[in-house]
């Protein structure tokens, strides 16, 4: 089935079986069609071709990966430099000047 030869073809291409099409005679051809049935062969050429909306989807999503990542990076910044700050005022408590208020 054309289904079990996208399993196979996953692991070597890294894409997942939703991602890909296989043609053969110029035809698209299903998951649950058997391929044998279509005609195909030993030594058959069958065409493996990633989906191209999937293209556009992987891309959109290192976009989003990426933002989240920038905010990640802004938030450990800010919570350093509160910890610091926090660290300052903690140690002004407990070093008192000399000075009146």
């Amino acid at each position: 089935m054309t289904g079990e030869v996208k399993k196979v073809l996953s692991g070597e291409t890294g894409l997942q079986v939703d991602e890909q099409r296989v043609v053969y005679r110029g035809k698209e051809r299903q998951n649950g069609e058997f391929l044998d049935a279509c005609g195909v062969k030993d030594r058959s050429k069958v065409v493996l071709i990633q989906d191209p909306s999937s293209i556009e989807r992987r891309f959109i999503q290192m976009r989003i990966n990426a933002k989240i990542q920038n905010a990640h990076r802004a938030i450990n910044t800010v919570a350093l430099q509160l910890d610091q700050l926090a660290d300052q005022v903690f140690a002004s408590f407990s070093h008192p000047t000399n000075s009146t208020f």
